[in-house]
């Protein structure tokens, strides 16, 4: 449980270091660039949101909270699953997650010059946290 928690709070340092990654070691390559525009597209957004205040746009935030869950989640089952098993799992997840932020940008609509690059934030990381808990769950780092 302990070791579970450590990887929930874990991976959103995990997803800082991979855009940190792209300017200390340009060469790491494809596996840094998701995390890398997804966090430039949350920063443009948290500074935009920062303008405008709006509070319709908080709607977004179930987003990170659902990936830190499959990553607890993940992290309570370590080791415990194969990855046939684990990949309909989190292909799964992936869908909910991409439903959820389409929804909310559609709801969203009238602020889309915030609300878009809120949801290609968000759903970069739940790439990355759907990368973490396939790790996790087969016990298989990289």
């Amino acid at each position: 449980m302990l070791e579970a928690l450590g990887l929930m709070f874990t991976t959103p340092m995990w997803f800082a270091t991979a855009f940190a990654m792209m300017f200390v070691a340009p060469s790491a390559g494809w596996i840094v660039l998701v995390p890398f525009t997804g966090m430039l597209s949350l920063l443009a957004a948290v500074v935009l949101w920062i303008r405008n205040r709006r509070k319709d746009l908080l709607v977004f935030l179930a987003s990170p909270a659902a990936s830190l869950l499959i990553v607890f989640v993940a992290g309570i089952f370590r080791g415990q699953l194969e990855g046939v098993v684990a990949t309909p799992l989190l292909v799964g997840f992936l869908a909910v997650q991409a439903g959820f932020l389409g929804f909310s940008f559609y709801r969203c609509r009238t602020a889309w010059r915030i609300a878009a690059p809120l949801a290609y934030g968000f759903f970069s990381y739940a790439l990355f946290s759907a990368l973490v808990a396939a790790m996790a769950f087969t016990d298989t780092w990289l």
